[in-house]
Protein backbone atom coordinates (compact mmCIF):
# COMPACT_ATOMS: atom_id res chain seq x y z
CA UNK A 1 0.00 0.00 0.00
CA UNK A 2 1.15 3.46 -1.12
CA UNK A 3 2.09 5.56 2.20
CA UNK A 4 0.21 8.52 -0.16
CA UNK A 5 -2.73 6.95 1.64
CA UNK A 6 -1.72 8.24 4.70
CA UNK A 7 -2.25 11.95 6.05
CA UNK A 8 0.25 13.08 8.49
CA UNK A 9 -2.86 13.57 10.78
CA UNK A 10 -3.82 9.90 10.49
CA UNK A 11 0.26 8.36 11.04
CA UNK A 12 0.11 10.64 14.11
CA UNK A 13 -3.03 8.98 15.27
CA UNK A 14 -2.01 5.82 14.34
CA UNK A 15 1.17 6.27 16.58
CA UNK A 16 -0.55 8.08 18.99
CA UNK A 17 -2.99 4.75 19.74
CA UNK A 18 -0.12 2.43 19.56
CA UNK A 19 1.60 4.39 22.18
CA UNK A 20 -1.37 4.12 24.30
CA UNK A 21 -2.68 0.93 24.10
CA UNK A 22 0.37 -1.03 24.19
CA UNK A 23 2.32 -1.53 27.33
CA UNK A 24 5.69 -2.43 25.85
CA UNK A 25 7.83 -2.75 22.62
CA UNK A 26 7.60 -6.43 23.32
CA UNK A 27 3.94 -6.64 23.03
CA UNK A 28 4.12 -4.39 20.16
CA UNK A 29 6.71 -6.52 18.58
CA UNK A 30 4.74 -9.84 19.61
CA UNK A 31 1.52 -8.59 17.80
CA UNK A 32 3.62 -8.17 14.21
CA UNK A 33 5.42 -11.42 14.66
CA UNK A 34 1.76 -12.77 15.01
CA UNK A 35 -0.11 -11.26 12.08
CA UNK A 36 -2.11 -9.81 13.92
CA UNK A 37 -2.03 -6.11 12.79
CA UNK A 38 -2.36 -7.76 9.11
CA UNK A 39 -5.55 -9.83 10.13
CA UNK A 40 -7.44 -6.65 10.87
CA UNK A 41 -6.07 -4.26 7.88
CA UNK A 42 -7.13 -6.93 5.65
CA UNK A 43 -10.86 -7.49 7.38
CA UNK A 44 -13.68 -5.25 5.52
CA UNK A 45 -14.34 -2.49 8.33
CA UNK A 46 -18.15 -2.77 7.15
CA UNK A 47 -18.32 -6.47 8.68
CA UNK A 48 -16.22 -5.80 11.80
CA UNK A 49 -18.96 -5.96 14.70
CA UNK A 50 -16.55 -4.11 17.42
CA UNK A 51 -18.33 -5.85 20.48
CA UNK A 52 -18.26 -9.10 19.22
CA UNK A 53 -14.50 -8.41 17.98
CA UNK A 54 -13.79 -7.57 21.83
CA UNK A 55 -15.45 -10.81 22.87
CA UNK A 56 -13.53 -12.69 21.17
CA UNK A 57 -10.19 -10.90 22.38
CA UNK A 58 -11.42 -11.62 25.89
CA UNK A 59 -11.57 -7.77 26.13
CA UNK A 60 -14.37 -5.89 28.44
CA UNK A 61 -17.23 -4.14 26.44
CA UNK A 62 -16.34 -0.75 24.98
CA UNK A 63 -18.90 2.32 26.10
CA UNK A 64 -17.69 5.48 24.46
CA UNK A 65 -18.02 8.72 26.32
CA UNK A 66 -20.94 10.51 24.27
CA UNK A 67 -21.66 13.94 23.95
CA UNK A 68 -24.47 15.38 25.26
CA UNK A 69 -26.80 18.54 23.69
CA UNK A 70 -29.74 19.42 25.94
CA UNK A 71 -33.03 21.22 24.92
CA UNK A 72 -36.04 21.64 26.32
CA UNK A 73 -38.73 20.26 24.01
CA UNK A 74 -42.97 21.35 24.64
CA UNK A 75 -45.10 17.81 23.69
CA UNK A 76 -48.37 17.71 23.21
CA UNK A 77 -49.24 14.01 24.04
CA UNK A 78 -52.75 14.43 23.29
CA UNK A 79 -52.36 14.57 19.62
CA UNK A 80 -52.15 11.58 17.65
CA UNK A 81 -49.29 10.22 15.53
CA UNK A 82 -51.56 10.93 12.41
CA UNK A 83 -51.75 14.17 13.30
CA UNK A 84 -48.04 14.90 14.36
CA UNK A 85 -46.89 13.13 11.18
CA UNK A 86 -48.24 15.98 8.82
CA UNK A 87 -47.13 18.49 11.02
CA UNK A 88 -43.39 17.70 10.74
CA UNK A 89 -44.17 18.74 6.67
CA UNK A 90 -41.52 15.99 5.78
CA UNK A 91 -40.17 15.23 1.91
CA UNK A 92 -41.20 11.48 2.86
CA UNK A 93 -42.19 9.46 6.07
CA UNK A 94 -43.26 5.75 6.62
CA UNK A 95 -46.82 4.96 6.00
CA UNK A 96 -46.12 2.06 9.09
CA UNK A 97 -45.74 5.14 11.18
CA UNK A 98 -48.79 5.10 12.92
CA UNK A 99 -50.34 5.17 16.68
CA UNK A 100 -51.37 1.15 15.81
CA UNK A 101 -48.28 0.62 15.47
CA UNK A 102 -46.69 2.78 18.58
CA UNK A 103 -49.54 3.05 21.08
CA UNK A 104 -48.50 5.88 24.27
CA UNK A 105 -50.71 5.92 27.47
CA UNK A 106 -48.69 9.25 28.00
CA UNK A 107 -51.39 12.47 28.18
CA UNK A 108 -51.44 15.89 28.41
CA UNK A 109 -49.00 19.33 27.11
CA UNK A 110 -45.57 19.13 28.77
CA UNK A 111 -42.27 20.36 28.62
CA UNK A 112 -39.40 18.19 28.69
CA UNK A 113 -35.55 18.40 29.18
CA UNK A 114 -33.82 16.21 26.12
CA UNK A 115 -30.87 15.51 24.89
CA UNK A 116 -29.04 14.06 22.04
CA UNK A 117 -26.61 11.24 22.99
CA UNK A 118 -23.39 11.64 20.30
CA UNK A 119 -21.22 8.95 20.44
CA UNK A 120 -18.77 9.63 17.37
CA UNK A 121 -19.13 5.59 16.01
CA UNK A 122 -21.19 3.39 14.95
CA UNK A 123 -23.56 2.42 18.19
CA UNK A 124 -26.70 -0.33 18.49
CA UNK A 125 -29.44 0.80 20.29
CA UNK A 126 -28.80 -1.66 22.89
CA UNK A 127 -25.23 -0.48 23.90
CA UNK A 128 -27.19 2.96 24.10
CA UNK A 129 -29.96 2.23 26.22
CA UNK A 130 -27.55 1.77 29.59
CA UNK A 131 -25.28 4.79 29.23
CA UNK A 132 -29.14 6.89 28.99
CA UNK A 133 -29.89 5.35 31.96
CA UNK A 134 -26.94 6.01 33.92
CA UNK A 135 -26.93 9.63 33.12
CA UNK A 136 -30.39 10.24 34.31
CA UNK A 137 -32.30 9.75 30.92
CA UNK A 138 -34.96 7.09 29.74
CA UNK A 139 -35.32 6.36 26.43
CA UNK A 140 -37.74 8.83 23.64
CA UNK A 141 -40.75 8.25 22.56
CA UNK A 142 -42.53 8.59 19.02
CA UNK A 143 -44.74 11.58 19.93
CA UNK A 144 -41.65 13.11 21.34
CA UNK A 145 -39.26 12.22 18.33
CA UNK A 146 -42.36 13.73 16.23
CA UNK A 147 -42.32 17.07 17.71
CA UNK A 148 -38.31 17.31 17.37
CA UNK A 149 -39.57 17.02 13.59
CA UNK A 150 -41.76 19.51 14.06
CA UNK A 151 -39.81 22.52 16.38
CA UNK A 152 -36.62 21.63 15.16
CA UNK A 153 -36.32 20.85 11.71
CA UNK A 154 -33.30 22.14 10.93
CA UNK A 155 -31.48 19.25 12.90
CA UNK A 156 -32.56 16.55 10.74
CA UNK A 157 -30.90 18.29 8.32
CA UNK A 158 -27.41 18.30 9.89
CA UNK A 159 -27.88 14.45 11.35
CA UNK A 160 -30.21 11.39 11.57
CA UNK A 161 -32.07 11.40 14.59
CA UNK A 162 -32.73 7.85 16.19
CA UNK A 163 -35.95 7.12 18.80
CA UNK A 164 -34.23 5.30 21.51
CA UNK A 165 -37.63 3.99 23.26
CA UNK A 166 -40.01 3.04 19.93
CA UNK A 167 -39.77 -0.57 18.15
CA UNK A 168 -42.50 -2.26 15.58
CA UNK A 169 -41.38 -5.06 13.70
CA UNK A 170 -37.90 -4.45 14.86
CA UNK A 171 -37.34 -1.06 13.15
CA UNK A 172 -37.33 2.35 14.91
CA UNK A 173 -38.59 5.37 13.65
CA UNK A 174 -35.70 7.89 12.66
CA UNK A 175 -35.47 11.30 11.88
CA UNK A 176 -32.91 11.40 8.54
CA UNK A 177 -32.47 14.25 5.85
CA UNK A 178 -30.21 16.48 4.04
CA UNK A 179 -29.98 20.34 3.02
CA UNK A 180 -32.69 19.71 0.41
CA UNK A 181 -34.85 17.01 2.34
CA UNK A 182 -36.29 16.00 5.31
CA UNK A 183 -38.07 12.01 5.87
CA UNK A 184 -39.47 10.27 8.80
CA UNK A 185 -38.17 6.37 8.40
CA UNK A 186 -37.91 3.21 10.05
CA UNK A 187 -34.51 1.70 10.59
CA UNK A 188 -33.79 -1.46 11.53
CA UNK A 189 -32.46 -1.93 15.14
CA UNK A 190 -30.51 -4.64 14.55
CA UNK A 191 -28.28 -2.62 12.79
CA UNK A 192 -25.23 -0.49 13.83
CA UNK A 193 -26.72 3.37 13.88
CA UNK A 194 -23.99 5.29 11.63
CA UNK A 195 -21.58 7.40 13.25
CA UNK A 196 -23.41 10.58 12.87
CA UNK A 197 -26.60 10.26 14.62
CA UNK A 198 -27.90 11.92 17.49
CA UNK A 199 -29.95 9.47 19.91
CA UNK A 200 -32.79 11.56 21.94
CA UNK A 201 -33.34 10.99 25.45
CA UNK A 202 -35.60 12.57 27.63
CA UNK A 203 -34.21 13.68 31.54
CA UNK A 204 -36.18 11.01 34.00
CA UNK A 205 -37.42 14.05 36.57
CA UNK A 206 -39.82 15.13 32.96
CA UNK A 207 -42.95 13.83 33.96
CA UNK A 208 -45.85 14.15 32.21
Amino acid sequence: MSTKLWSGRQSLEVLRLIDEKCASLERLQSHLKRGHFVDLLEADPEEVDRDELRRVLKLEPFFPEPTIFTFTLRVNYDLTVEELVPAGKYDDSNPSVISQNFPSSRTGIVELECAYFYFNCVMKLAKVHPVLGNRGYRRSELKELLTVGIDRPYDQRQFPIIDTGSVWDGDCPSLDGASWCRRLILFAVARGCPERCRFLAVRESSRP
